[in-house]
């Protein structure tokens, strides 16, 4: 699994693993669909995709931005997020790293998709990116 929940005083964290930033990002996307449903494996079609460019200060950021977006598309659009494409990366933008992706999903169904753990936002409160052998770990934590 690309992620593991983590109680975090009162919030939940994500612990994402990966070879890379897509990998990180995934987690990330698998990660807040199942803090949301409370399943690992909620069905979900991708029938739906919706584009996003955003800029950040560094990988970590990026990752909260993300995380953030993801929410605002539920939220707004209704689009429950299953699957991301991280379609490009730049880490030498003018203000740190840019990022497009294109987030795969469905319009919520509430008789399909159950909300067990609406949250409030994801937040740069000890929000870390470090790299290792085998790739990246970053840890996420989700105001709830």
């Amino acid at each position: 699994m690309p992620y593991t929940l983590v109680d975090h005083t009162g919030d939940i964290a994500l612990a994402l693993e990966g070879a890379d930033a897509a990998a990180l990002f995934d987690g990330l996307t698998r990660g807040l669909l199942h803090v949301l449903t409370d399943e690992a494996s909620c069905e979900v079609r991708e029938d739906r995709a919706h584009e996003v460019t955003l800029e950040a200060g560094d990988l970590a950021e990026l990752l909260v931005a993300f995380g953030n977006e993801w929410l605002f598309l539920f939220e707004v659009e209704q689009l429950l997020g299953a699957r991301v494409e991280l379609t490009a990366l730049d880490e030498d933008a003018p203000d740190g790293v840019a990022g497009t992706f294109v987030l795969h999903g469905e319009r919520f169904d509430p008789e399909r998709h159950p909300i067990a753990r609406p949250f409030k936002a994801v937040t740069h409160h000890d929000a870390v990116v470090t790299r290792h052998d085998a790739g990246l770990r970053a840890s996420i934590v989700i105001d709830l």
